[in-house]
């Protein structure tokens, strides 16, 4: 997605009691959010958004609320959406037989390291992981504070942890005893819930919730994008194009979509910036008469309209990135900003 992304840092986790105590437990801590953060971070940069980095508290004493991480993504600056997360779990994880296996595999009741490998149990827990994004554009016209009665977020989706599996080697570890005793009895039948193997189900599931959060936002990218309770009109990001022609120049191809009949929330012009890092940002200015020539015609089940325009950009072997800013409408005057990562190493 064509969007800079600061991320908020989980810095703690609501755990929900189910008065349970016995067999495995699930506890989420703050090794465990770290890893949490830095997953997120490191599926979400890249193969989700253009750039996602996570924020600093930057000397922040406590828990920060999303009104302080948007202070804070507004201070950067060079963001286009920030992201908070909420994490809530249930402390009892529930483990059981995994039904596609031994559906497969009749023979898995029988003692023998033939299922030591194969995933035979499942595990789950009343985990879930919530997103909200702000949009940092609209959060600047403000003037940096939310607007009072006003969500501030425009998108939200909330995941559950859903099944891990495992297999006997997983649970087993380095315990030779276990093994010697997976020869003559049947693995399902071993009572295996020593510590180590707790400990890894947790670290798992601060992974899975990372990359199964990625995915989602993957396949709902089009929502993220559109924010059409804000906006007429999205970057098509598949259609965009950037090619580097030589060391100081990159050609560009923006497709941008709208939807026609919204009143004043109409695109009035375009304002491309190349941050050259060691220099000046380069800059290009379309007006409405430019965005007129640039209509490439109407399609799609909603009667969307397509405007192309054909840029070219100086940059510096310094750049890594451009900054679209669309302007809508004409008072008060409203904007909207994306990022083009460019593609060649800088």
């Amino acid at each position: 997605m064509p969007f800079r992304v600061r991320l908020a840092p989980l810095q703690r986790a609501e755990r929900l009691e189910d008065g349970r105590d016995e067999g495995l437990r699930l506890e989420i801590g703050e090794q465990e959010l770290e890893v949490l953060n830095a997953r997120l971070e490191e599926e979400l940069d890249g193969s989700c958004f253009a750039f996602a980095e996570l924020l600093d508290p930057g000397g922040f004493v406590g828990v920060l609320d999303d009104e302080d991480w948007l202070a804070r993504a507004t201070l950067e600056g060079e963001a286009d959406l920030l992201l908070t997360f909420r994490l809530r779990y249930g402390t009892t994880i529930y483990e059981g037989v995994n039904p596609v296996v031994h559906a497969a595999a009749p023979f898995s009741w029988l003692p023998g390291p033939q299922m030591w490998p194969v995933p035979d149990r499942r595990y789950g827990a009343d985990c879930f992981l919530t997103v909200h994004a702000y949009d940092l554009s609209r959060h600047a016209q403000a003037g940096g504070v939310a607007q009072p009665g006003n969500r501030s977020w425009y998108f939200t989706h909330t995941i559950p942890l859903g099944n891990l599996y495992s297999t006997f080697l997983q649970r087993a570890g380095s315990e030779l005893h276990y093994y010697l005793a997976g020869i003559v009895v049947p693995v399902l039948l071993l009572d295996l819930e020593q510590e180590s193997f707790e400990e890894e189900l947790r670290q798992r599931a601060v992974e899975v919730l990372a990359q199964r959060m990625a995915e989602d936002l993957r396949s709902l990218s089009l929502d993220l994008v559109r924010n059409e309770h804000e906006y007429s009109f999205f970057l098509v990001d598949r259609f965009t194009e950037i090619v580097a022609t030589d060391e100081d120049w990159v050609d560009v191809r923006i497709v941008l979509a709208h939807e026609p009949g919204s009143g004043s929330n109409e695109p009035r012009a375009l304002r491309l910036v190349a941050d050259c890092g060691d220099r000046a940002p380069s800059e290009l200015q379309l007006d409405w008469q430019d965005v007129e020539r640039a209509h490439l015609g109407q399609g799609g089940s909603e009667s969307l309209l397509f405007y192309g325009f054909d840029l070219r950009v100086q940059v510096s072997p310094r750049t890594r990135s451009l900054r679209l800013r669309v302007t809508v409408g004409s008072s008060p005057r409203v904007w909207r900003e994306f990022s083009l990562p460019l593609e060649r190493g800088y």
